[in-house]
């Protein structure tokens, strides 16, 4: 029986029992649950489905990854440690040749 010969029958129910309805507000139930049934078995599916898990996962993790680099690349501050290091290095090697 197809949800809509289902809710037809519910109607008919309603319009033919003794008028409060409370068939009808059962096939409704009854249909709300199954719907909910539905939504948690998918979920369900979904959580034990390790593999697209773990692709969605390793995804998300280079997409963060991309993310944190574009930001590094605009941001100055890393370039600014990357050239106060090199100029310390620099220094150092000057003077430790001076000193020889």
């Amino acid at each position: 029986m197809s949800e809509r010969q289902w809710r037809e029958g519910a109607m008919s129910d309603a319009i033919a029992g003794d008028g409060s309805g409370e068939t009808a507000r059962l096939r409704e139930h009854i249909l709300q649950t199954r719907a909910e049934l539905g939504a948690t078995v998918e979920e369900l599916a979904a959580r034990a489905d390790v593999r697209t898990r773990l692709r969605h996962s390793a995804e998300e993790a280079r997409t963060r990854v991309r993310q944190s680099a574009q930001e590094a690349v605009r941001s100055p501050v890393p370039w600014m440690v990357l050239l106060a290091a090199a100029a310390t290095v620099a220094v150092i090697v000057v003077v430790q040749r001076r000193l020889r």
